[in-house]
């Protein structure tokens, strides 16, 4: 479902707003993602976000 679609977000995406409060290990790999994006290196950017929704030091904790 797109954001753009629904007026909503996907549930794994936090709002801007509180990205601010995040870990420095979740905003190097957010930099390290846009770097890859950047680069054309979607496999990596893929795989990135990958291991950060799933880590247990992830966002996902942050969405609430």
């Amino acid at each position: 479902m797109k954001a753009s679609e629904s007026g909503q977000r996907a549930k794994h995406i936090p709002p801007y707003s509180s990205r601010k409060r995040w870990p420095r290990a979740i905003r190097d790999r957010m930099k390290e993602i846009q770097q890859c994006k950047q680069g054309g290196d979607w496999a990596r950017a893929s795989w990135l976000e990958y291991t950060l929704r799933n880590a247990w030091w992830g966002y996902n904790k942050y969405v609430k």
